[in-house]
């Protein structure tokens, strides 16, 4: 009697854990995606657009990017909606959204369209809490950029490397009714 109440406590304590398990693992997943972007401010390869959008941003410089010959650049941006808990039909609705968007997003370099296997966006991944540049829990280097709370994330991501010279990009998002536009200088 007593082996089977605890493999019964052992079963109902692994149900009400597989929860937090999967979203350890959605975390697991998206981490690196996030994690390769997270000094935007103190890089200038790596590119956040958008920045005009998101209040404790629209400090950052936008103009020009100066980057050196051969450099990996990379745009980026993360879109939010904030939630408490991990919810697999919220994510899935979300999932529906990023495949329309990706479907009318047009990402230019110098007015040539990117082709859709250069650039992406991730698929939606739940954060506790989410340290937008990476200098630690809260503002940790006073730069007025925090945390994000409890929020499924995913990422705008492209990549290229740029001959010598100036370039501008272009991205355009109609189904979100957004876009943004700069230039790299690369050296």
């Amino acid at each position: 009697m007593k082996k089977a109440c605890l493999i019964l406590v052992v079963a109902i304590t692994l149900v009400l854990l597989l929860p937090c398990v999967k979203a350890a693992e959605s975390n697991a997943e998206g981490i690196e995606e996030f994690n390769n972007f997270k000094h935007f401010d103190r890089r200038e390869n790596l590119i956040h657009i958008l920045t005009e959008l998101i209040p404790e941003l629209q400090h950052l410089p936008e103009d020009p990017a100066y980057v050196k010959k051969e450099e990996m650049i990379t745009w980026g941006y993360e879109l939010r909606l904030p939630h408490e808990e991990p919810d697999e039909g919220y994510r899935e609705s979300i999932r529906a959204m990023i495949r329309s968007m990706t479907e009318s997003t047009v990402f230019t370099i110098d007015g040539v369209p990117v082709p859709h296997d250069k650039w992406h966006y991730s698929d939606a991944y739940f954060f506790k809490a989410y340290d937008h540049d990476g200098d630690g829990p809260g503002d940790g280097d006073g730069d007025g950029i925090g945390d994000l709370g409890p929020s499924y994330l995913w990422a705008f991501r492209c990549s290229a490397k740029l001959t010598t010279g100036t370039h501008i990009w272009t991205y355009v998002d109609p189904y979100m009714g957004r876009s943004d536009s700069g230039t790299v200088v690369v050296s």
